[in-house]
């Protein structure tokens, strides 16, 4: 799990939620910039979570990319701060990563923080002008159920990648600060 943030009483709220989210795996938050203590009280209180502590904002790139190359699992899971996972978020999200099938990223699922019932993003889309857009934003939780096409790729903000396509990628480019 790689977390960056700049806020830290919201990456503390998501690291309580992440107690729940699964077992065995790491989480690495990585503060860019704020030096609290807060995010190393709420790192300690869960299991295989550690800051990363950086001295300024570096950007959402530099962080994935820095966090990534000390990771030791096989997927990366990328959180922004501000979310809240519900139990078993772990096992679900990395669950369709099969390298052997080419499937190296998954695409997780926020719901909107003031309406529950509809989905934020659930992935990125492109337009026929290759205008990037949060996929199904808006639409009812429930349209899940219906079975949707894939995404063109995951959000940032909730996705599973499989580390190794992650460095044979180049990683995230760090000339674009934010993802």
């Amino acid at each position: 799990m790689i977390v960056p943030t700049v806020g830290p009483a919201k990456a503390a709220r998501l690291l309580e939620s992440l107690a729940d989210a699964g077992d065995g795996f790491e989480t690495l938050v990585v503060d860019n910039g704020t030096g609290t203590a807060e995010l190393d009280s709420a790192a300690k209180a869960l299991d295989g979570a550690r800051v990363i502590g950086l001295d300024s904002n570096l950007g959402y790139s530099r962080a994935v990319n820095l966090a990534a190359q000390q990771a030791e699992g096989e997927a990366l899971v990328l959180l922004n701060d501000d979310s809240v996972v519900e139990p078993g978020y772990v096992e679900r999200i990395t669950q369709p990563l099969d390298p052997g099938r080419s499937v190296v990223m998954a695409a997780g699922v926020m719901r909107d923080a003031s309406d529950p019932g509809l989905i934020e993003t659930a992935g990125i889309e492109i337009d026929r002008t290759l205008l990037a857009f949060d996929y199904l934003n808006g639409e009812p939780v429930e349209v899940l159920d219906r079975g949707v096409a894939d995404p063109i790729g995951p959000s940032g903000a909730a996705a599973a990648i499989w580390r190794d396509a992650f460095f044979d990628a180049g990683g995230f480019d760090e000339a674009l600060f934010a993802y």
